[in-house]
């Protein structure tokens, strides 16, 4: 589980951002469920991201299984050809990166269920200023 916090204050930039880093993990998460593609529920978040021209911000995979070792198994990345399936662990965790800015990633960690998979990280995800 990642979370992005501010520290002191924050601009409406960060604050927009957040939101739309946010947005898109919740659509890959809506996505996760067993038969989708790993590509696919990668392109549900990236997606979300590319509608504001953020996604050439997004430079690594929506996830990745989670097991005895942190990354483990399958990937969810746009080359990916594997397949999520019932009792599969994995992290969603979209991520943009403005270079001389800022970056913001959240993570969490799904079980894929029957029917569509378990969040089974609770911190909370609301935008907090430290």
């Amino acid at each position: 589980m990642t979370r992005t916090f501010a520290v002191k204050s924050a601009t409406d930039e960060m604050k927009e951002m957040y939101e739309l880093v946010l947005k898109a993990q919740l659509a890959g998460i809506e996505a996760l469920k067993p038969g989708a593609k790993c590509a696919d529920v990668y392109k549900a978040a990236y997606d979300v991201l590319d509608e504001k021209n953020m996604a050439q911000y997004f430079r690594h995979g929506l996830g990745h299984g989670v097991g005895l070792e942190i990354h483990e198994g399958f990937s969810s990345s746009p080359r990916s050809r594997d397949t999520y399936e019932i009792g599969n662990a994995t992290s969603v965790e979209p991520g943009i990166y403005l270079p001389e800015k800022f970056g913001i990633r959240i993570e969490d960690v799904c079980i894929v269920t029957e029917g569509g998979n378990e969040n089974i990280s609770t911190f909370n995800k609301q935008f907090t200023i430290l």
